[in-house]
């Protein structure tokens, strides 16, 4: 038999903290997406809504240590962030492309696959064009989307 991928359908709330020269910024948004549990790591996809209400689609694959970032439509951009290391990206924006650089201090994951919650956490620096671009601290939580927690049968 094949080794098939159960999807389980999930909430998702990401909060990135930017800190840059002496600012903090927040975003903060939530969406409804798809887990899937593989051998190779957990798959995270949703589609993400713009200030000017495009829809990108983003992947997330992580695992221990290990994160990687795709996004698809209007904004297209593919990052691996790795414990400890700098990594080369790329952001191809509607204005044209941008190279990037993250140096990312950690990355962590954590998945409960009988409470079906988890959360992803990844503080990275980044530069764009090679310059610096502040401090980012994203997290993001995750939670089986029919949570039917205090119902039993």
């Amino acid at each position: 038999m094949s080794d098939t991928t159960h999807k389980v359908p999930v909430k998702i709330e990401m909060k990135t903290v930017i800190h840059d020269e002496g600012r903090q910024h927040t975003n903060r948004w939530f969406a409804a997406g798809e887990l899937f549990e593989k051998s190779s790591g957990l798959f995270l996809r949703f589609d993400e809504q713009t200030d000017d209400n495009a829809s990108i689609r983003q992947t997330i694959k992580a695992q221990t240590g290990e994160m990687t970032v795709i996004r698809n439509g209007d904004v297209e951009m593919k990052q691996r962030f790795i414990s400890n290391q700098e990594t080369e990206g790329m952001y191809q924006s509607p204005y044209g492309p941008l190279s990037m650089v993250t140096k990312t201090k950690h990355v962590d994951v954590e998945w409960d696959p009988v409470q079906k919650t988890g959360s992803l956490h990844v503080g990275y620096e980044l530069f764009l064009q090679g310059q610096e671009a502040g401090y980012h601290d994203m997290q993001v939580k995750i939670k089986e989307e029919n949570d039917e927690s205090s119902s039993g049968n």
